[in-house]
């Protein structure tokens, strides 16, 4: 019975841990996604300023972390700092495009082709009528959330163990007043009121028994 009440104790602990390190898990994906976002508006800006103070602005820009394409307002692209722009396709109905043509900007997550990632964009219109737009790996965010799993780790081993050792110690606390349970003095209350029909039971039986026994040697 020791075993078994202490088993369950662990369980039920290790699930409830599970369970609040994936929501915590989930809830950190999420802030590093929204960090990420906030660095492509920050960068969009700075970016936006260096192509209307400078022509051939996106020529030097070199190679960054994050993606950066223009996209003139019929959806042609003009720049990309990743795939020649004559490559590719017409993004007029990009969400984010499409969404920063309307409202000045937009965002909107999807799996891109072009980089065989799930990607986060942010696109912002530009005085001229052209789109900025930036790009980040979503999975910027999954290394983010890698870089606190260690610490995390060790937490999480450090709570089984002491889940482990406080559930033996509270195991045996259940199960010795069971033990010590007297079932031959019937005035003897029982440690726990839901033993009591089953104690009960018992020392109707064993005052049968006796009787029994009783009338044999009579």
């Amino acid at each position: 019975m020791t075993r078994k009440i202490f088993s369950s104790m662990v369980a039920v602990s290790v699930l409830a841990l599970l369970i609040c390190v994936s929501c915590i898990s989930s809830i950190l994906y999420g802030y590093f996604s929204e960090i990420i976002k906030d660095e492509l508006k920050e960068e969009a800006v700075i970016i936006s300023k260096g192509i209307q103070q400078e022509e051939n602005y996106l020529d030097g820009i070199g190679h960054t972390k994050n993606r950066v394409t223009l996209v003139a307002a019929d959806g042609t692209v003009l720049f990309d700092s990743t795939t020649a722009a004559a490559d590719m396709e017409n993004h007029r109905e990009r969400e984010e495009i499409a969404g920063a043509l309307e409202k000045g900007s937009a965002f909107s997550v999807r799996y891109s082709g072009t980089l065989s990632t799930k990607t986060i964009y942010y696109a912002q219109r530009l005085d001229d009528g052209t789109v900025l737009r930036l790009a980040q790996e979503q999975s910027a965010a999954g290394l983010l959330l890698r870089s606190v799993i260690g610490p995390v780790m060790l937490i999480i081993a450090a709570i089984i163990i002491i889940a482990v050792i406080v559930s033996r110690s509270i195991s045996k606390k259940i199960v010795m007043p069971i033990n010590d349970i007297d079932l031959n003095d019937s005035e003897l209350e029982e440690p726990y009121p839901e033993l009591s029909p089953l104690v009960t039971k018992i020392r109707q039986q064993n005052k049968h028994i006796e009787l029994q026994m009783n009338e044999l040697r009579r």
